[in-house]
């Protein structure tokens, strides 16, 4: 998606960059590897961690695209493509939705106390 396909689907205001930058993947936790280029980092707010305080070493690691509630925690703007919404975790939610409503294949559920995370993987 294009980071102005971002901002329709979630409500929000492109804050920086261009609205063509293009992510082809998501990341709401900075501990976890991935590979920075072509991915948007979701800086989620909760009780405990505020993922915004990350920004600047993600921007190191070159992270490019990024979905905010607070514009000022985003380091030196030079190269980089920001979207601004009220609350990260409902843009999230939204985006979500957004992209199953353009998306229709099938949807699995893997449920019970054990095994989850293998049998996701093998699929």
């Amino acid at each position: 998606y294009t980071m102005a396909e971002l901002a329709t689907a979630v409500g929000g205001e492109l804050l920086c960059g261009e609205g063509k930058a293009r992510f082809a993947h998501l990341a709401i936790d900075s501990r976890k590897p991935f590979h920075p280029e072509g991915t948007l980092f979701i800086a989620l707010k909760g009780e405990r961690h505020d993922a915004h305080r990350y920004l600047p070493e993600l921007v190191e690691r070159g992270v490019r695209c990024f979905l905010v509630s607070d514009a000022d925690t985003l380091p030196d703007r030079e190269g980089l493509h920001a979207v601004r919404v009220t609350d990260t975790l409902d843009a999230l939610q939204r985006l979500v939705a957004w992209h199953r409503g353009h998306h229709h294949g099938p949807v699995v559920g893997i449920t019970g106390s054990n095994g989850k995370t293998i049998v996701k993987e093998w699929l």
